[in-house]
C-alpha cells in the first residue's frame, strides 16, 4: 500500500486504513487491550472520521466495567453519523445493562421508526426484552403488568413474523409464558430453541429457571452448572448466583455458601454477592441459635459469622453510597440492608445476653450426662470383663475337673488291664506247673516201673542158669520136635 499510495493516493490509504483496524481486531482477539487501543487511536489521529475505532474503544471500555467511558466513545460516533445503527444498539444494550429502561426504549424505537418497511429484527426483540423487564421491576398493578406482557408478545411475534427462525424471539415467547405460568409450554419452547441451536446460553439458564419455578432444584443446578462449564469458563457470577439461589431455595445452605463464596472470589467488590452472601451467612447463625442442640463452640462460630454479615451490610451501604446513580435499579434498596443490619445487631445482642449462655450451661450439663455416661459405660465393661473372667476360671474349672476325671478313669482302666493280665500270668504259671507235675508224676512211675522191671529182670537173671542148661540138654529133641511137629501138623507142644 505505501509502494503504490503515491499513485492512486485515497484508494491506498483507505486500504491501509482498513488493514490497521484488523490488525487492532487482532490483537484485541488476542486480549492484547493495550496493543489494540494504541491502533485504534493511531487510525483516529490519522483518520478521524474512522468511527468504527470509536466503536471498538467503546466496546473495550465497557468490558472493562467503565460504563461512561463506553458511553462517551459511542456518542462520538453519533456526531459523526447520527444515524448510526450500530452506534444506537451499543447505546441501547448498555442503557439495558444497567437496567435503564426508559433510556434503552428510546434508541431501538428510533432505529425502528428509520427502517419502517423492514424493521430490525434485533431491535424488535431488544424493545420486547424491555416489557419483559418491566415485569419485574417492582410494579404491583396487575393491569400495568398485562399490558407489558401484551406488549412484549407483540414484539416478539413481529420478530417471528418477519423471521419464523429467530431463536431470540422464540426465545422471549418461552419467557411470557414462563410469567404467566404455563411452566410446561415455556419448557417445550426453550427445548425447541436448545435443539435449534446449541449456542445459545440464555435458553439453557431459562430452562434451568423452569425447573427452579416447578422445585426441581436438582435438575436446576445441574442445568445452572453445565451452562457455566459450555459458555462461560466456570467464570460467570450471574449464573453462579442463580445456582445459589436454587440452592437456598431447596434448604442447601451450606452448598450455597460454598456458591457465593466462589463468585465473591471471582467478583470482589460485586455488592449484590455482597449482599447475598452477608443474608446467607446470617440465616445459617439464625438456625444455629434457634437450635437448642447447638453446642456453644457452634454458637461461638454462628455468632463470628453475623458479625461478618452485619460488616458485609455495612460495606454494602458505604460503597453503594459512593457509587449512587439516579438509575441505579439492579442494586438492592438501602433501607432493606440498613433493616438486616440492625436486624445482626439484635441477634448479636441476644447471643450476648442469653443464647450465649445457654448453649454454655447446655453444653455443661452435656458433658455432665457425657461423663456419667462414660462412667456408666466404664462399669458396665468391667461388670462384663469380671463376668467373662468368672466364666473363664469356671469353664477351666470344669475342663480341669474333667480332665482328672478322665485321668482318673484312664487309670481305673489300666490298674483293671493291668489286673487281668496278672490274673492271665498266674493261670498260665499255675497251668504250668500242673503239668510239670504230672509229668514228674509220669517219669517217677516210668522210673519205679523201669526199677521194678530192672528188679523183675535181675532176679530172672539170677534163676537164668538153670534154664540154660536145660534148654541147651532139650534144645535138640525140641528142634526136631518143632520141626517134626510143625511138619506133621501137631500144634503148639509149648
Amino acid at each position: 500500500c505505501f509502494e503504490e499510495q503515491p499513485n492512486n493516493p485515497s484508494h491506498y490509504e483507505s486500504i491501509r486504513y482498513t488493514i490497521e483496524y484488523n490488525v487492532g481486531r487482532l490483537y484485541e482477539a488476542k486480549h492484547e487491550l493495550q496493543k489494540a487501543e494504541a491502533t485504534y487511536k493511531k487510525i483516529l489521529i490519522d483518520h478521524p472520521m474512522y468511527i468504527d475505532c470509536y466503536l471498538r474503544l467503546g466496546c473495550m471500555d465497557r468490558d472493562k466495567g467503565e460504563l461512561f467511558d463506553a458511553s462517551d466513545k459511542f456518542k462520538e460516533t453519533l456526531r459523526t453519523e447520527p444515524y448510526n445503527f450500530e452506534a444506537w444498539t451499543l447505546l441501547g444494550n448498555l442503557h439495558f445493562s444497567k437496567l435503564e429502561l426508559t433510556p434503552c426504549q428510546k434508541k431501538f424505537e428510533l432505529i425502528l421508526k428509520k427502517t419502517p418497511a423492514n424493521p430490525d429484527g434485533y431491535s424488535l426483540i431488544q424493545v420486547g426484552n424491555v416489557w419483559l423487564q418491566s415485569q419485574y421491576m417492582q410494579v404491583k398493578d396487575r393491569e400495568k403488568l398485562t399490558l407489558q406482557r401484551g406488549r412484549a408478545l407483540s414484539f416478539y411475534k413481529a420478530a417471528l413474523q418477519h423471521d419464523p427462525k429467530n431463536i431470540y424471539a422464540a426465545n422471549g415467547l418461552g419467557c411470557i409464558f414462563a410469567i404467566k405460568g404455563m411452566y410446561n409450554e415455556a419448557r417445550d419452547i426453550f427445548s425447541q430453541v436448545r435443539e435449534a441451536t446449541a449456542d445459545f446460553p440464555d435458553v439453557w439458564i431459562n430452562i434451568a429457571h423452569i425447573y427452579v419455578e416447578q422445585k426441581q432444584f436438582a435438575a436446576a443446578v445441574q442445568m445452572y452448572e453445565n451452562c457455566l462449564k459450555k459458555f462461560y469458563n466456570n467464570s460467570n457470577t450471574e449464573i453462579l448466583l442463580y445456582m445459589a439461589r436454587a440452592l437456598f431455595k431447596s434448604n442447601k445452605l451450606l452448598e450455597c455458601k460454598k456458591v457465593l463464596l466462589r463468585a465473591r472470589y471471582i467478583c470482589p467488590y460485586d455488592l449484590v454477592i455482597l449482599f447475598n452472601l452477608a443474608k446467607l451467612l446470617k440465616t445459617l447463625a439464625r438456625q444455629v441459635f434457634e437450635d437448642r442442640k447447638s453446642t456453644y463452640q457452634q454458637v461461638i462460630t454462628a455468632e463470628y459469622e453475623l458479625k461478618l454479615a452485619k460488616s458485609y451490610f455495612h460495606t454494602y451501604t458505604e460503597l453503594k453510597d459512593k457509587t449512587r446513580s439516579e438509575n441505579d435499579k439492579s442494586l438492592i434498596d438501602l433501607i432493606i440492608v440498613e433493616l438486616e443490619e440492625r436486624d445482626c445487631a439484635d441477634l448479636l445482642l441476644q447471643v450476648e445476653t442469653t443464647i450465649k449462655i445457654e448453649a454454655e450451661r447446655r453444653d455443661r450439663e452435656e458433658n455432665q450426662r457425657r461423663k456419667e455416661h462414660e462412667e456408666q459405660l466404664r462399669l458396665e465393661l468391667a461388670r462384663k470383663a469380671e463376668e467373662e473372667e468368672r466364666r473363664l476360671k469356671d469353664e477351666q474349672q470344669k475342663k480341669e475337673e474333667l480332665e482328672n476325671k478322665r485321668k482318673e478313669l484312664l487309670k481305673r482302666q489300666e490298674e483293671a488291664r493291668q489286673k487281668m493280665l496278672e490274673e492271665k500270668q498266674t493261670s498260665i504259671i499255675n497251668d504250668d506247673e500242673s503239668d510239670e507235675g504230672s509229668r514228674r508224676k509220669k517219669q517217677k512211675t516210668k522210673k519205679k516201673e523201669k526199677t521194678e522191671k530192672d528188679r523183675d529182670r535181675k532176679r530172672h537173671d539170677k534163676e537164668r542158669p538153670a534154664d540154660r542148661d536145660n534148654k541147651k540138654f532139650k534144645s535138640r529133641p525140641l528142634l526136631s520136635s518143632d520141626s517134626s511137629s510143625t511138619s506133621s501138623g501137631d500144634e503148639g507142644v509149648l
